[in-house]
């Protein structure tokens, strides 16, 4: 008998689907109980309140303030880095598809 093996599986579309790789042979048969997660909690900040006599460009600056590091808890995008380049590159893919076909 196998030992048995705790995995994470993430529920979409009626499939279950493991975070992680699974060795298991083709077809292989596996009983599972189903124990959902809770939600995740996220550390928030308070909004501090906004000045009525900011200016535009001091309002924006406030705001990049506030959410300077709003990712860096975050453990399910990796390397944010490589993450927000991920997400630009396809961008450019689609203004490059966007601009050539009209």
């Amino acid at each position: 008998m196998a030992t048995p093996k705790t995995v994470t599986l993430i529920y979409a579309n009626g499939v279950f689907t493991p975070v992680e790789k699974i060795k298991l042979r083709p077809r292989e048969k596996v009983r599972a109980k189903i124990i959902p997660f809770a939600p995740p909690t996220r550390k928030t900040t308070p909004r501090k309140r906004v000045c009525a006599d900011l200016t535009k460009d001091e309002l924006v600056k406030q705001r990049i303030r506030e959410s300077f590091g709003r990712w860096a808890d975050r453990d399910d995008i990796g390397d944010a880095v490589e993450w927000v380049n991920e997400i630009r590159a396809g961008w450019e893919e689609r203004m490059k598809r966007i601009y050539s076909d009209g």
